[in-house]
């Protein structure tokens, strides 16, 4: 491979996406830029297709996650990580953990 990494030393995909994740199906909800990928199942589709386990979670989310363990700031217990490019976003690591805020009220926390 071009990277030096064989196939099957991949455990896991990870793919950060614009926009909601509904984690309990693992669908997007209401996508930016692509209008006809609201409700796809991308982490249950590409684990088939690829024959990996992957995981799929809102941009921002991942960055602020990858910078709490990883950047600079690797140890943090609290980070807030601003996200602007096509969008708006933000991640937020609280109390060293991610932090997911509600859709609605009536829906549970995404």
């Amino acid at each position: 491979s071009q990277t030096g990494v064989l196939w099957g030393h991949i455990a896991m995909i990870g793919v950060s996406v614009e926009g909601a994740m509904d984690l309990s199906t693992g669908c997007m909800v209401d996508p930016p830029y692509r209008s006809g990928w609201n409700d796809e199942a991308l982490a249950t589709n590409l684990t088939a297709y690829l024959g990996k386990p992957t995981f799929a979670d809102n941009n921002a989310n991942l960055a602020a996650l990858a910078e709490a363990h990883l950047g600079p700031y690797a140890g943090c217990e609290n980070l807030i990580l601003l996200k602007v490019s096509s969008g708006i976003g933000a991640g937020l690591f609280l109390n060293g953990k991610l932090y997911r805020g509600r859709k609605t009220d009536d829906e549970k926390l995404l």
